[in-house]
């Protein structure tokens, strides 16, 4: 058998080279920082003015487009172009009067680093969110109430299927009397077959006792259309036929309805990390008893710290054939905290 010998210098220079070579495989990226920096690592994604990036010592953490001077990395990027459209991207390092220098569809171009607002890696794009927000209100004096909603939502996107999640808990006292008991969890499921046009199936859940509410299960098939989908907007609306199976004050029922939904999100530029947001649904019944339901949901968010925010909501409901002795509208404006995950 022969026996393999490596002088020592000889060794060295091999474990050198063995190491520069594992190393720029494992760092994909680099972001050269405004003041000298370097922070090399796997680029995830780049998205509403913040470059992911994950280095070899520590998870995944953010990094603001505002103090990066270029970026270099060997991957190609999917950037998002229009509602319909990627292109192929790979940053090449510096450019010109400090811009960034990029390769689009193979013909390089300087731009601006803060005028890529998304760009994610190809193929099986994997994304995920959620948010976890608290509001309480009290009054005491002629009449004493207690208002707290707990809400959460949650997000994912691989590739062209879509998913969001949500739930929120509302409680609401007078005089020591219970008002206010609901329940509600929904699920909704889109397949971007044809960007931006999608098929969704939803599914959502309600009780409220206190209304004689006891349950209310919604199944439906909707087509639906993104108006905006980018980092720094958001505009869906969505249409069709769904199934609805409820029991109101004793009385169970099926009924065929007709569904409406929108989801609507718009960054504010003058105020630094706010967002406007509109959600609504509507449900009409096409069989059954004759009774339409509407909840909408209005607001802002601001992030104060990292991650953490403050949330203004205006919650309207409204029951065109509610149960005896309930109010056809139910209005209450909330504020409250919220992290983000």
């Amino acid at each position: 058998m022969n026996n393999l010998y490596c002088g020592r210098p000889t060794c060295l220079a091999f474990l050198c080279v063995l190491a520069a070579l594992v190393g720029t495989s494992a760092s994909a990226g680099v972001l050269v920082m405004k003041n000298g920096d370097r922070i090399t690592g796997d680029i995830k994604k780049m998205y509403d003015g913040d470059v992911f990036i994950e280095p070899e010592y520590a998870d995944e953490f953010k990094v603001s487009m505002a103090n990066i001077e270029y970026i270099e990395s060997d991957k190609e990027f999917e950037y998002k172009v229009s509602l319909r459209e990627d292109k192929a991207l790979k940053f090449v390092g510096e450019g010109a009067d400090g811009k960034q220098l990029v390769e689009i569809e193979g013909q390089e171009k300087a731009l601006a680093l803060t005028s890529l607002e998304e760009v994610n890696e190809p193929d099986e794009y994997f994304d995920w969110g959620a948010t976890v927000d608290f509001s309480l209100n009290m009054t005491r004096g002629n009449t004493d109430t207690d208002n707290n909603k707990l809400a959460g939502a949650g997000n994912m996107q691989i590739g062209d299927h879509r998913h969001f999640l949500g739930a929120q808990f509302i409680r609401e006292r007078t005089d020591g009397s219970t008002t206010k008991k609901q329940d509600l969890v929904g699920y909704d499921y889109n397949w971007l077959f044809n960007r931006p046009w999608f098929a969704s199936f939803n599914a959502s859940y309600e009780r409220d006792p206190i209304k004689e509410l006891d349950y209310r299960w919604i199944l439906g098939l909707n087509l639906g259309r993104d108006i905006w989908n980018s980092a720094r907007r958001f505009w869906s609306v969505q249409a069709g036929p769904g199934v609805q199976f409820e029991d109101r004050a004793g009385n169970s029922e099926s009924q065929a309805v007709a569904q409406w939904r929108m989801r609507f999100r718009y960054d504010i530029p003058q105020v630094k990390d706010m967002d406007f947001f509109h959600n609504n649904g509507a449900t009409y019944n096409l069989s059954g008893e004759d009774n339409t339901v509407v909840k909408t949901s209005t607001g802002l968010n601001w992030e104060f710290l990292d991650d953490w925010y403050m949330k203004w909501s205006y919650d309207w409901d409204w029951e065109s054939d509610p149960s005896d002795d309930a109010e056809k509208a139910d209005s209450t404006l909330r504020f409250g905290l919220g992290k983000a995950f």
